[in-house]
């Protein structure tokens, strides 16, 4: 009997939950469709606690996921920035992370890296300073 009425508490939770979820689904907020300015989300304590910056692009589109938009970090390559090799339409290299965002109606964040590996400004992703 007690068994019952957990599986019918439960079953009632998600059935609201699905039902808020479907109509927070609708209200995915368009966006203006272009990058942002350089943003500053933080200081980086492994680096002298140096501004955390970088940029997004929030799409005019509607998501293509059931309302869920996908989120996309794209990393600059060493000796490179955000603004000018991974968001400038004269360096993008093809990328054109724009026209991906409006397909999919993702949003695409572009960070600046803050430390200096290899003295190259480079991520860190291949070992350790």
């Amino acid at each position: 009997m007690i068994e019952a009425k957990v599986a019918n508490s439960i079953s009632a939770m998600l059935l609201a939950l699905a039902s808020c979820l479907t109509a927070a689904q609708a209200d995915v907020p368009a966006g203006t469709g272009n990058w942002s300015t350089e943003q500053t989300w933080g200081t980086d304590p492994n680096h002298g606690n140096q501004p955390l910056k970088g940029f997004y692009y929030w799409p005019r589109s509607q998501p293509a996921l059931a309302g869920k938009r996908a989120l996309i970090v794209t990393l600059h390559g060493c000796s490179q920035t955000a603004f000018g090799d991974v968001i400038s339409s004269a360096s993008d290299g093809g990328f054109n992370w724009p026209e991906v965002a409006e397909r999919y109606g993702a949003v695409i964040v572009a960070p600046n890296a803050t430390g200096n590996v290899q003295n190259l400004h480079c991520w860190d992703y291949y070992g350790r300073e």
